[in-house]
């Protein structure tokens, strides 16, 4: 919803730079400032129609390192964070700090950019990515960066998501002689270092992230050397997180990515995988996926809706359109005062701030 009284009448053809930097929602928080690069702060509403928050003002601080982030916990500057499993050392033995676990909807893979204008032809040959997705030892990653707390994924639905996983599905195996035989058969022969190449160009792509993310630096770090291991050159390129978003979401300048996605609870992800759509970020595209999703949306008997979305998640798994890797566990450090934080994921808790308290 969006206020009335503040938006007729303006050339909504151009971002509302107002409105934006002063927001007017419909929740049990008010907006009070945002010092960019530092904190946005909220505070409580007396008009919530479930009644007024229990804590009076929120602050979301922006802190770009992790260590810094595991040190302000153990001060109690910070009375909720989100870590990795490399920072539960850090936090042993601080008795005012509890670590809880909980489900996200978290995608966490190797996605390509089906529109490079180098690249973009083998990205878009299907037995490439399954080759790509034949070589990437997912059970490795899975144990090295979250110390198995997490679910493998054939596809974006995680396991917990109940009856709309399709069951039937599962992971790609670990096989990097399958991958070798179906980058042969795309055409790739062997070339100078042991990198394999077609057309005289070496198969060798960039695969960017954002520093400082332990999980990510492992991640690409396992990703390199099993792609090495088929003939393929990953090269691991890490930036700051705006100019990573920059080349990423705004520009589109780039190879490939070592990345998450958190995305809704709910199958239907049409945005994320039909052509053109607005968070399809790797310019994939196939047409019969886009009919399947199409179809889902005049569907509303839930076994035959089922059906339907089980069949776009058959062809998700196929097609392999990004290297679908895992989906962790968000480990959260909480201090003890906090009260009735919910045991999910941070972004779909926030909507229930208002029953949060302080002991």
């Amino acid at each position: 919803m969006l206020p009335k009284h503040l938006l007729e009448g303006k050339d909504m053809t151009k971002p509302p730079e107002e409105y934006i930097n002063n927001p007017i929602g419909t929740g049990p928080y008010k907006f009070v400032e945002h010092v960019r690069g530092d904190h946005l702060t909220v505070a409580a509403y007396d008009g919530f129609y479930l009644g007024k928050p229990k804590i009076e003002q929120v602050i979301f601080k922006i802190i770009p390192d992790v260590n810094t982030t595991v040190a302000q916990v153990r001060t109690g500057e910070l009375d909720i964070a989100f870590i990795g499993t490399s920072h539960l050392d850090a936090l042993k033995g601080a008795s005012n700090v509890r670590i809880a676990e909980a489900n996200q909807m978290d995608m966490r893979h190797i996605g390509f950019n089906h529109k490079s204008e180098r690249l973009g032809p083998w990205f878009r040959d299907k037995k490439v990515r399954q080759a790509l997705a034949y070589g990437i030892d997912k059970q490795q990653i899975m144990e090295a960066v979250t110390d198995k707390r997490a679910y493998p994924l054939v596809g974006p639905i995680p396991p917990f998501l109940g009856n709309w996983e399709n069951k039937n599905l599962k992971p790609w195996p670990y096989d990097p002689d399958k991958a070798k035989a179906l980058l042969k058969e795309a055409g790739f022969t062997p070339g100078q270092g042991g990198i394999l190449q077609k057309d005289g160009q070496p198969f060798s792509f960039t695969m960017s992230s954002d520093k400082g993310q332990p999980d990510r630096e492992q991640t690409g770090l396992i990703v390199q050397q099993n792609l090495k291991d088929v003939g393929v050159d990953a090269q691991i390129e890490q930036l700051d997180f705006n100019s990573y978003m920059g080349k990423w979401r705004q520009n589109r300048q780039f190879e490939a990515v070592n990345w998450y996605y958190v995305v809704p609870s709910s199958p239907d992800l049409t945005s994320y995988w039909t052509t053109g759509a607005s968070l399809n970020e790797w310019g994939y595209s196939n047409p019969e996926l886009d009919k399947v999703f199409a179809e889902a949306r005049t569907v509303f008997e839930p076994d035959k809706r089922k059906a339907v979305y089980d069949k776009a998640q058959e062809i998700l798994a196929d097609d392999q359109p990004v290297v679908f890797l895992y989906n962790p566990k968000e480990l959260q450090a909480i201090n003890a005062k906090v009260k009735n934080f919910p045991p999910i994921g941070y972004r779909d808790a926030l909507q229930y701030m208002y029953e949060v308290s302080f002991e």
